[in-house]
């Protein structure tokens, strides 16, 4: 996990983290109400939304794309300023952001949505122009992956083994079974995402016939942005197309984290981090400790010195004195 060229898992692994957290969040808030609150929130998470779907299959094609540089004989690692590089932060944020900024601007119909028992969502006009500037970057990366770079990867290994075998022991920056653990995310990842987008397609064309004759290509860009107040659904008002893609959204973003701590969170770069963590929260911990043992040992000796200092002296006995002046003559 640490090589240079694992831009890509580290991409995915940051932006489903904060998928998952929102919706836990969301799901805790929202679990028997579809009250409109927390308006600033809702309109980062209904963004950040748009972000982790687009992210996914961005990710699937970044890895497939690096799976297929290393089928080929070439190098895993590029210099900071080539185009790989350029194409890996592209396909990681540059993408996500635009899809989930100026692209979705032109088919959101309303600021946010409440769904009861799911929390905040983003809202997209009903017609064909969400899913070529949505909804068609959830299946479309994989397709390219499964088309273009899976055929020439499974070819070279299988006719030309004994090539790839050498170039993993010249070549120290990846492993044989580093390699087959990202080639195994792809393929998940691949086996996650494209059936997402095609369902999610579908059950948005069929959200719209429920609503609509016709699936226009577009309402219009000032009967998109009429009306921008937040809208809330309860549970009794929601379509069954929308819930259940809801549902297929909310269980297929909890299910590829599985996967990856599977692939990469037991491995011994993982473990050594793991180690390395726990010893700098001890070493932290033991820092402040030492430190408010030494703050009360220097608060006793003051204490002491002070008391010292304000005890009262014994008066001396003036007969005493006399009696021994007169002995000593």
């Amino acid at each position: 996990m640490r090589q240079s060229w694992n831009l890509g898992v580290a991409f995915l692994c940051f932006w489903l983290s904060l998928e998952t957290l929102t919706n836990g969040i969301d799901a805790a808030i929202w679990s028997d109400n579809a009250d409109v609150k927390l308006l600033v929130y809702c309109d980062i998470v209904s963004r950040l939304q748009i972000i982790a779907r687009v992210v996914r299959p961005m990710i699937t094609l970044n890895l497939s794309r690096r799976m297929y540089l290393i089928a080929s004989l070439r190098s895993v690692e590029a210099p900071r300023n080539s185009s790989n590089l350029l194409i890996e932060w592209t396909l990681g944020l540059g993408i996500p952001l635009l899809v989930a900024g100026p692209l979705y601007y032109c088919v959101q119909t309303v600021r946010f949505q409440i769904w009861e028992g799911f929390g905040c969502s983003y809202g997209t006009d009903p017609s064909a122009l969400t899913v070529l500037l949505i909804t068609s970057w959830l299946f479309l990366p994989p397709v390219i992956s499964v088309v273009v770079y899976y055929p020439k990867v499974a070819w070279v290994f299988y006719h030309q083994r004994r090539d790839v075998d050498n170039f993993f022991r010249i070549n120290g920056a990846v492993s044989r079974t580093h390699y087959f653990r990202v080639l195994a995310l792809a393929s998940i990842d691949i086996l996650i995402t494209l059936p997402v987008g095609i369902v999610s397609t579908v059950l948005h064309f069929l959200q719209v016939a429920e609503d609509n004759e016709t699936v226009p290509f577009y309402s219009g860009w000032h009967i998109v942005h009429a009306d921008w107040t937040p809208v809330s659904i309860e549970w009794a008002g929601m379509h069954t197309c929308r819930s259940r893609q809801l549902y297929f959204s909310f269980w297929t973003s909890l299910t590829l984290p599985f996967f990856i701590f599977g692939l990469f969170g037991t491995t011994r770069e993982a473990r050594t981090a793991y180690r390395h963590g726990v010893f700098l929260v001890s070493a932290f911990f033991g820092k402040r400790a030492s430190s408010r043992q030494h703050e009360r040992a220097v608060l006793r000796a003051e204490t002491c010195v002070l008391g010292s200092r304000n005890e009262p002296s014994r008066p001396t006995d003036v007969s005493e004195n006399s009696d021994a002046d007169r002995h000593s003559v």
